[in-house]
């Protein structure tokens, strides 16, 4: 079975006698804004992976948006919860040869939904503004990183699901998995004959059937000691 993959246009169509077994198909939307909560919205209605939607969440965002909000002021996390994430602002001035620092305000961050909530309210609105402009801006260039995260992982079990229908497509998940555990394959060829028993007991009772090219390794002598 062959596999394609093309980002403009369509892909060719299969060989005379290839059966096409399935299609992943994405897209990407540059230029548009969508907000954090939108996002998690969209992952979960497409059934894909929200826990993906790291990168961009509430609190990095704000970590960056904090940056512009640090003029003349101090801004530092006090606690955290399961739900959100509390800062104190704290205003700095100079005055001559000295600095002056008095506390502004404590703000809440849903973690979340990414609102903000604030005893002070014009900077509860400027902080809001600034959050929603750093996640904002962060996609309008282009892939959303968690989106194509997310798309990925999906297109990942997809296309394990399409290979396992095809004999020629086991034959190629059987040789991914040699592939991912061949470290293992060589520390069992270069093991003592006690580290290959117990490495085969322990696998038989987890019910982890040995690759063939583990088998090998299991099966080949092990040095006799010096001296």
């Amino acid at each position: 079975m062959t596999l394609w993959a093309k980002t403009n246009g369509l892909p060719p169509a299969p060989a005379p006698g290839v059966t096409l077994l399935g299609e992943v198909i994405t897209w990407t939307c540059s230029g548009v804004s969508l907000p954090h909560a939108a996002l998690i919205a969209a992952l979960r209605e497409a059934g894909l992976d929200e826990a993906v939607a790291r990168e961009l969440a509430p609190r990095h965002a704000f970590a960056r948006a904090c940056k512009k909000l640090s003029d003349e002021r101090i801004i530092r996390q006090v606690a955290e919860d399961a739900e959100t994430i509390r800062f104190q602002f704290t205003q700095e001035s100079r005055h001559g040869d000295r600095f002056t620092y008095d506390f502004e305000a404590l703000l809440s961050l849903d973690k979340k939904t990414g609102r903000v909530a604030c005893g002070h309210p014009a900077l509860a609105a400027r902080a809001q503004d600034e959050l929603d402009h750093c996640i904002a801006d962060a996609y309008s260039h282009g892939p959303h990183p968690e989106v194509t995260r997310a798309v990925q992982k999906r297109q990942d079990t997809h296309e394990e699901e399409i290979l396992a229908a095809d004999e020629l497509g086991r034959a190629v998940l059987r040789l991914r998995r040699e592939k991912e555990r061949l470290l293992d394959v060589v520390w069992l060829a270069t093991s003592p004959q006690q580290v290959k028993e117990l490495w085969a007991r322990v696998s038989e009772l987890l019910g982890d059937e040995p690759t063939p090219l583990e088998r090998a390794a299991l099966a080949i002598a092990a040095a006799a000691p010096n001296g």
